[in-house]
């Protein structure tokens, strides 16, 4: 792993390790082994992005015939290859997998491709007179160069856009995306007390507004309520949107009484009396971005030439890990299928949506103490 003592230039610049950025350097690391290819992050493997995570489910019951299409090309290889196959499938159609072990296993996989890892905060995007992008600039004052920049920074998107440009209006994301947050519970089962929940399915709870994953090898349970909320502020002078807090104790440690006790319901309304042994020892703030028709978009950007997006992945995107990079490399050559390109393009259509009950239904504000 690098620091930010990096080449003048590279062919590919990734920024955001997660389950796009990461899927995305190992497939052009596999289909372009000439290229320069860098992959960046604040931490690698990435511990803030909603791709860490100790379990996520891996799923193919969409109602969208396109979404449940990928998902079932996706499961297929998380079972044959064996770079994904991990434990937790549990059947045919869903299951669960150790999301955070799968995330480091590609970001590792990249690396032993040939793309170099940096460890550093991305401030900016740098443009040229004529708008073109030519690279980003760090939170140091250091640049990296690229032909190539693809942004696959999920919910700090929106507020990376504005804050590299703000006259550039064409440049920012509008209503486009919106950074949410879930609250998310990690219990430490004993053996005994983990022993119970082995061969369990993913529990649902209420429509699907809150998810017990099993206990995986080191007896951690997830609890998620999936009721989604924004974070709004000021991030510039006159632009309000909603961004994760800048303060990650404030993102993880300082959770609201009222968060709490909504994974305490979820608790007590799928587990019942076990929910007593399956109390969360470790509580944060999952986030992610979020579209209006939670498409993704995965997209060259209409109006900065050599800038990529690959974001809005909408809290249903980790199951597709194995296969994303593919269609992120085919979109940045000009390649990617008709109906995909536009299903993800930039300015989308709007549509009924593909996992509209994730959408934000309250500000962080509203369940402060």
């Amino acid at each position: 792993m690098s620091s930010c003592n990096i080449p003048t230039r590279t062919s590919y610049l990734v920024v955001g390790a997660g389950v796009f950025g990461a899927s995305a350097a190992l497939a052009l690391a596999r289909s372009r082994p000439s290229e320069s290819i860098i992959l960046v992050d604040k931490s690698l493997p990435p511990r803030q992005s909603a791709s860490w995570d100790c379990a996520k489910v891996v799923r193919a019951d969409y109602t969208d015939i396109l979404y449940a299409r990928l998902a079932l090309e996706a499961k297929n290889r998380w079972r044959a290859d064996p770079l994904y196959n991990r434990p937790g499938l549990a059947n045919e159609s869903s299951g669960w997998v150790e999301a955070n072990r799968a995330l480091a296993a590609v970001v590792n996989a990249a690396a032993a491709a040939g793309v170099r890892l940096v460890q550093a905060n991305v401030s900016a995007l740098i443009f040229d007179e004529n708008r073109v992008c030519t690279g980003v600039r760090y939170a140091d004052g250091q640049s990296q160069l690229a032909e190539h920049t693809l942004l696959a920074t999920g919910a700090e998107t929106a507020q990376l856009l504005v804050c590299s440009d703000p006259a550039f209006r064409e440049l920012h994301a509008g209503n486009r995306l919106t950074a949410a947050g879930l609250v998310t519970g990690i219990a430490k089962l004993k053996p005994e007390e983990a022993a119970r929940f082995h061969g369990a399915p993913v529990f649902l709870h209420a429509g699907g507004s809150a998810k017990v994953i099993p206990p995986n090898d080191m007896g951690e349970l997830k609890i998620t309520c999936d009721v989604s909320f924004t974070n709004t502020t000021e991030v510039l002078p006159g632009f309000i949107l909603s961004s994760p807090p800048t303060d990650p104790s404030e993102d993880q440690a300082s959770l609201a009484l009222g968060m709490e006790s909504e994974l305490a319901r979820v608790r007590h309304g799928i587990l019942g009396g076990r929910s007593d042994h399956a109390q969360p020892k470790h509580c944060y703030i999952c986030w992610d971005a979020i579209t209006p028709n939670q498409n993704f978009i995965i997209s060259p950007h209409p109006h900065a030439e050599n800038l990529y997006l690959a974001t809005g992945g909408s809290f249903h995107s980790f199951k597709f890990l194995p296969t994303i990079g593919d269609f992120i490399a085919r979109m940045i050559d000009g390649s990617l299928e008709k109906e995909l390109a536009e299903r993800w393009a930039w300015d989308f259509v709007k549509e009924e949506g593909s996992n509209k009950r994730m959408m934000p239904a309250r500000d962080m504000a509203e369940s402060k103490a």
